[in-house]
């Protein structure tokens, strides 16, 4: 391989990872939205089915408690705080999840 071919594909790698983990990021604030959010569609039913949400709630303890502690206030902790400590979690998290998955789509390429 030329030097030429193996930095195309790591752009190519790199390019795919940042649109993987992006799209996780927007799948996991819409979920989030959708089942733990007070203008969410399906509030009434999330009201009388908790299970779902008790178990999704988990997913927000580490950004809650990083806004916790930023901000000194633990019973009304900044939104922005918030929504930027989860973002950053399902960046990671996205972006942790994009290497097997570039592994598995560049071979499927082949």
């Amino acid at each position: 391989m030329h030097d030429s071919d193996l930095t195309d594909l790591a752009s190519r790698k790199l390019k795919f990872q940042a649109a993987f983990s992006l799209l996780v990021v927007a799948i996991a604030l819409l979920i989030t939205w959708l089942v733990l959010g007070a203008s969410s569609p399906f509030e009434n039913y999330f009201a009388h089915h908790g299970d779902i949400p008790e178990w999704w709630q988990v997913t927000v303890v580490i950004p809650m408690l990083i806004s916790v502690m930023i901000s000194g206030n633990a019973h009304s902790p900044p939104m922005p705080i918030f929504l930027l400590a989860l973002i950053i979690q399902w960046i990671v998290l996205g972006y942790l999840f994009s290497i097997p998955a570039a592994k598995i789509w560049f071979r499927l390429q082949k």
